[in-house]
């Protein structure tokens, strides 16, 4: 079961802190620990922003983190919301360049981070944590390059369904076989109207549609869903004109 989640996590591009940290020994483990720094940030400020440089990765404990990016015009697009154990900055920290996105706190946000001289040594004395880290660098390439530009092309319909799968982050200890997730998602209509395009109000409609069919359900403050076979099926008959059963 988890070997399965592990690879579903690598097709999703949504491999974590936790992945990195599989199968370190207890020397690593420590350092990794004792090199992290742990801080706060309040509703809408921003862990970094887009076009500066940083000397640090971070790791998400606890709160929601907004990843955006802004354009010229001054216009947003979200790309995601992100859950406790993302890794945030991973990307431009690796190659030392400027951030091409933004991330900002939703509602109080715990972090850490790890500085470059400290994540460099670990990377040094342990093969495995190089391995891991190697594996989440390359499921981000590969979720970039099976999803993000498929979007391009997708239905409003069925870009909701994939923005709703990426935020609903699969979690073995709460996922069965019938594919129910029961964490509930915090994130608004006119947020997912925003980074997919499209009005709060279509977003409204098409959120009922989902629910009527019993693929969610939804409260004023949450979106819980409830099957993400039955999502997927939607994105992957609009790209490939067949369903997944």
């Amino acid at each position: 079961m988890r070997e399965n989640s592990v690879n579903q996590d690598l097709f999703e591009g949504q491999l974590t802190w936790s992945h990195a940290l599989n199968g370190l020994d207890k020397r690593v483990l420590t350092k990794l620990s004792r090199s992290q720094r742990d801080r706060s940030l309040n509703a809408g400020e921003n862990l970094f922003r887009q076009g500066e440089l940083s000397e640090e990765f971070y790791i998400l404990r606890e709160g929601r983190v907004r990843v955006y990016k802004c354009h010229e015009s001054g216009e947003e697009f979200t790309f995601n919301h992100c859950q406790p154990d993302t890794m945030l900055g991973l990307a431009a920290f690796l190659l030392k360049r400027p951030n091409a996105v933004s991330a900002q706190a939703v509602g109080s946000v715990w972090f850490s981070s790890i500085t470059r001289q400290d994540f460099i040594e670990c990377i040094e004395i342990s093969p495995c944590f190089h391995k891991n880290i190697t594996e989440i660098v390359a499921s981000l390439a590969l979720e970039s390059m099976t999803h993000t530009t498929p979007l391009v092309l997708d239905t409003a319909t069925a870009r909701l369904a994939n923005v709703l799968l990426k935020l609903s982050r699969r979690k073995a200890d709460i996922l069965y076989e019938d594919e129910t997730l029961s964490s509930g998602l915090q994130v608004s209509q006119e947020e997912l109207g925003r980074m997919i395009g499209t009005s709060r109000y279509w977003v409204g409609v098409t959120l009922k549609k989902f629910e009527q069919a019993g693929w969610i359900s939804k409260s004023r403050t949450s979106i819980v869903i409830k099957n993400r076979l039955k999502l997927r099926n939607v994105v992957y008959s609009d790209r490939l004109g067949s369903q997944i059963t």
